[in-house]
């Protein structure tokens, strides 16, 4: 049994609910310029986390969602952010099966590689736009998701486990 498992059979809907919410308001928080850069897209990282555990509940109807809700709290192109965590989670979804079975580093990385195709995505939006967007930008955040994968992982199942001692 993998340390998924309580995870997947006692989630409810209103905690991937809430942990939405929660992101959300963490990506809306002002950032001041040159700190906004490197920061990771923590609502693509929640979907990315939910898309993998619990299918069932988030595809890529809620992706785009999350997305034109991203794209009215911080003002951008409304659908540029649909349209890449649309991306986003089809590459995870299809690649579900595989991304789970490997251990977090490998989840990681290929979590970090959807955020990669999530910030090429908004790029090219951008350069329809004629908007400047510097390369280094696509790098950063990518990077960054991939360290914070295990942890957002560990802390979740955390949360899990801590549920399910109460009951």
């Amino acid at each position: 049994m993998s340390p998924i498992y309580p995870l997947k059979e006692s989630t409810p809907k209103r905690w991937v609910a809430f942990s939405f919410l929660l992101v959300l308001l963490i990506d809306f928080i002002p950032v001041a310029s040159p700190w906004v850069y490197p920061l990771p897209d923590f609502t693509l990282i929640m979907l990315a986390y939910w898309l993998l555990h619990r299918p069932q509940l988030v595809g890529i109807g809620v992706a785009f969602c999350l997305g034109l809700l991203v794209d009215i709290g911080t003002n951008s192109l409304l659908g540029q952010h649909g349209l890449a965590y649309s991306v986003a989670a089809f590459l995870i979804e299809r690649n579900r099966r595989q991304i789970v079975l490997n251990s977090f580093g490998w989840q990681a990385i290929a979590v970090a590689g959807a955020m990669l195709v999530s910030q090429l995505v908004v790029f090219f939006v951008s350069l329809f736009q004629q908007q400047p967007f510097p390369l280094w930008r696509l790098w950063l955040p990518s990077i960054i998701t991939g360290l914070l994968w295990p942890q957002l992982n560990n802390v979740m199942l955390a949360i899990a486990h801590y549920r399910r001692s109460r009951k």
